[in-house]
């Protein structure tokens, strides 16, 4: 029998290997493998901590054409056990089972979405400006939005560096990580995952609450507004 845990240590996905409950509870990294496109195996023991595990892994995957999967943590279960964030396997199968079945119905994606996972729709509108480079083994970039229906006349702008850290209306900062920020196409319902988001392409703004654990004041610290440049305090739900 094969068997998956429902947790995990993330909720989310993050730019960075010390975005995790392992760093926040200071569980060691190492031993670390990383395997590459070309085959190439990589054992690294010994590391110092997470932060010193992210400059390593990072240095591997710029030069790995920026393409590289990794293992850390590997760590008992009784280490474990009381440092993931249960039920998230099980939050995002439901989170998919209402996605599909809204497509399948023809109903707002982004509305259902939203309400299921406890979030909102912050915004509608057409993809302006979107531009994407790699930059120290990142994908860093910008999403402007002009906004559409309810939205008419408003402007949102998203930062990106591998996922959407915050987003602005207007100027203002609406959201930003630990939060979700998600876009979804809103001719076919579908996700639309960085560097993929095309000028032209009509999308709502779905925004999710993070994983209470980066909400306290290690965890935003670490993955909170000030990651994504911005020195607003952190606030959810959003004005």
């Amino acid at each position: 029998d094969h068997f998956i845990v429902d947790a995990d240590p993330a909720g989310r996905a993050v730019p960075e290997i010390t975005h995790s409950t392992y760093f926040l509870a200071g569980l060691p990294a190492s031993p670390i493998v990383a395997v590459n496109e070309f085959g190439e195996r990589f054992i690294l023991e010994d590391v110092k901590d997470d932060r010193r595990a992210e400059t390593l892994v990072r240095a591997l995957c710029q030069v790995s054409r920026n393409d590289i999967a990794a293992v850390d943590h590997a760590l008992p279960m009784r280490d474990l056990r009381s440092n993931l964030i249960p039920g998230t396997i099980s939050h995002a199968l439901k989170l998919g089972q209402v996605w599909r079945g809204a497509r399948v119905a023809g109903s707002d994606v982004a509305d259902r979405v939203a309400e299921a996972g406890q979030g909102i729709k912050g915004f509608e509108g057409m993809v302006v400006k979107s531009e994407y480079r790699t930059s120290d083994g990142f994908t860093k970039g910008t999403i402007m939005l002009s906004g559409t229906g309810l939205h008419d006349g408003d402007t949102c702008e998203i930062s990106v560096k591998n996922e959407n850290l915050a987003c602005w209306i207007n100027g203002k900062a609406h959201v930003t990580i630990p939060d979700v920020i998600c876009l979804f196409d809103k001719e076919d319902g579908q996700v639309i995952a960085n560097p993929n988001c095309q000028v032209g392409r009509n999308v709502s703004l779905v925004a999710l609450p993070g994983p209470e654990q980066f909400k306290t004041a290690k965890g935003l610290a670490v993955f909170g507004p000030e990651y994504a440049g911005l020195t607003v305090a952190y606030k959810w739900p959003p004005a």
